[in-house]
């Protein structure tokens, strides 16, 4: 993984966000020092979106990324036994969800996630709270694209919006 996505990775988590290494066994909340540590993790703060995750639980990937109809992630974290993964879409302007934001913003995010979820085949019912650590060496993280996406250059591949 690109040292660049990496830091991003880390400089937008939460402070202190949700992490597990088993989801049997629960969430904690623990510094991002620490929660970088396990194989799970809260990727975006509670009221900003920096990144737009998708929970794919087929072994497509690959397939669905060599027909260059989908726009290529920043980043994508597979599981090694499986293939499922999770795919991530950096934001260049995070987008703000607390009560205070304004909606045409939040439909407009809303949106894409729903169009890039419906031609990924992701799973619809994923929360988007937690997702595969892309710093953790459990994962196979591998990256696609350096530079974080605008929401209009998103927009632009999904011709349906």
């Amino acid at each position: 993984m690109s040292l660049e996505q990496q830091k991003l990775f880390i400089e937008t988590l939460p402070y202190k966000p949700y992490c597990t290494d088993d989801l049997d066994s629960g969430l904690r909340i623990r510094p991002a020092k620490s929660a970088l540590t396990k194989r799970l993790i809260q990727h975006n703060k509670l009221f900003l979106v920096s990144w737009i995750v998708l929970d794919l639980d087929s072994p497509f990937f690959w397939y669905l990324m060599d027909s260059r109809v989908l726009p290529p992630p920043n980043l994508v974290s597979f599981n090694p036994e499986n293939y499922h993964c999770h795919i991530y879409y950096s934001l260049k302007a995070p987008v703000c969800r607390s009560n205070m934001a304004r909606y045409k913003p939040l439909r407009y995010l809303a949106a894409i996630e729903y169009a890039l979820c419906k031609k990924w085949g992701a799973d619809h019912g994923y929360s988007g709270l937690i997702s595969k650590n892309p710093i953790h060496k459990h994962w196979n993280t591998k990256q696609f694209r350096e530079e974080s996406w605008d929401l209009g250059e998103l927009a632009d591949w999904l011709p349906e919006l």
